[in-house]
C-alpha cells in the first residue's frame, strides 16, 4: 500500500567506508538495530506505567473484552462507595489478581520492546533531500561522503509499503506505556510473543523524535534483520536496497580515490542499471549545493 506524501526519492548520506563499498558490491545497504544510533532517547524501552496504578478507568482497560468479572466488579463498586481512591482500589485488585497483576504483564512487553529494539528490528534512515549541508557534516563524512538516492516508485516494495517505511514524527511529548502499546489485556499470557510484537505501536516506537532532530526530515525503512546477521550480537545487517538505486552524489571533499572505489563497488554488484555519477558542489555565490556532472 502506497504511502501518503512519500517522495519520489530518498536519500542516505555515507562516509566512503569498507562497509559502505561491500554493500554497494551486493546491491545492499546497512541496516542498524536502534541501540547503535546516535539519539539516546530512541533506545528507551522502560516507559512510564504509572498511569495504570493512579487511575482506575486506566487500569480497567486493561481487563479483556469478553468484560469485568461480576465479582470484581461488585467489589470495585464496594469500595468507591466506600470513597476509596483509585490507587487504593487498584492495589486491591492487584493484589488478589489470580495472575499475578499487571505489573508483570508490562514488565513482560517491556522486555519484548527491548528485545525487538535491540536484537529484531533493524532501522534505514534516510532524508528528503540531497542539497542538506548539515546531513553532509553530520553524515557525509563532512563532504567527503556520498549521498546515495533510492527511488520510491522503481523497484520499491519495501519503500512504498506503510508496513516498512514510516515518515518520522518531530514532537516534544515523551510517550509512555499507553502509547507504545495501546492494546491491552490480562489474556496476554495465552498469546504469543509475535501477537505481542503485533501489537507494539511501530511509529511512536520506532519513528518518533524530539523537534530539536527535524532539520534532519527524515523517513525510515524498518525490517526484521535477525535471520541477516552475521551473528546474534551484531549490531545491524546489510540488507538490499529498499528501492532502485538512481544516483550517487559525492561530496565536494569527496577524493578521485574514493569516487573510483565507488564506482567499482557498483560494478561489482551488478545491478542490471546504472545509477548516475555527480559532485554535490559547494555553490560559490550562495550557500547550498548544485550537481554537476563527473
Amino acid at each position: 500500500m502506497s504511502i501518503n506524501g512519500l517522495p519520489f526519492k530518498l536519500y542516505k548520506y555515507k562516509g566512503v567506508s569498507d562497509g559502505v563499498l561491500d554493500g554497494l558490491s551486493k546491491g545492499k545497504v546497512w541496516f542498524s538495530h536502534l541501540d547503535k544510533l546516535n539519539d539516546p532517547y530512541e533506545n528507551d524501552y522502560d516507559y512510564d506505567d504509572s498511569m495504570f496504578f493512579s487511575n482506575l478507568n486506566n487500569y480497567l482497560k486493561t481487563f479483556p473484552d469478553k468484560g469485568m468479572p461480576i465479582e470484581i466488579q461488585n467489589k470495585i463498586d464496594e469500595l468507591k462507595w466506600q470513597k476509596r481512591d483509585d490507587a487504593t482500589i487498584i492495589q486491591y485488585l492487584e493484589r488478589f489478581s489470580v495472575d499475578g497483576g499487571l505489573r508483570p504483564q508490562l514488565d513482560k512487553i517491556k522486555k519484548i520492546i527491548k528485545n525487538h529494539k535491540s536484537s529484531k528490528a533493524g532501522i534505514l534512515s534516510l532524508c528528503e533531500n540531497y542539497d542538506n549541508l548539515l546531513m553532509w557534516a553530520y553524515y557525509g563524512d563532512n563532504y567527503a561522503g556520498l549521498c546515495m538516492e533510492f527511488s520510491t516508485e522503481e523497484n520499491a516494495d519495501v519503500l512504498n509499503n506503510e508496513k516498512f517505511t514510516f515518515k518520522v514524527d518531530y514532537n516534544n511529548c515523551h510517550y509512555n506505556m499507553m502509547d507504545v502499546f495501546p492494546i491491552y489485556s490480562s489474556e496476554f499470557p495465552n498469546k504469543t510473543q509475535d501477537d505481542l510484537e503485533m501489537g507494539i505501536c511501530i511509529s511512536k516506537i520506532y519513528a518518533h523524535k524530539s523537534t530539536d532532530w527535524s532539520h534532519e526530515k527524515e523517513w525510515r525503512v524498518i525490517s526484521d534483520i535477525s535471520k541477516q546477521k552475521e551473528n546474534p550480537d551484531k549490531g545491524g545487517a546489510l540488507m538490499p536496497f529498499p528501492g532502485k538505486l538512481t544516483a550517487i552524489y559525492f561530496g565536494d571533499r569527496a577524493t578521485s580515490e574514493a569516487i573510483n572505489s565507488v564506482k567499482e563497488a557498483v560494478e561489482m554488484g551488478s545491478y542490471g542499471y546504472e545509477p548516475l555519477y555527480k559532485r554535490a558542489k559547494l555553490r560559490k555565490d550562495s550557500f547550498g549545493i548544485e550537481l554537476i556532472d563527473i
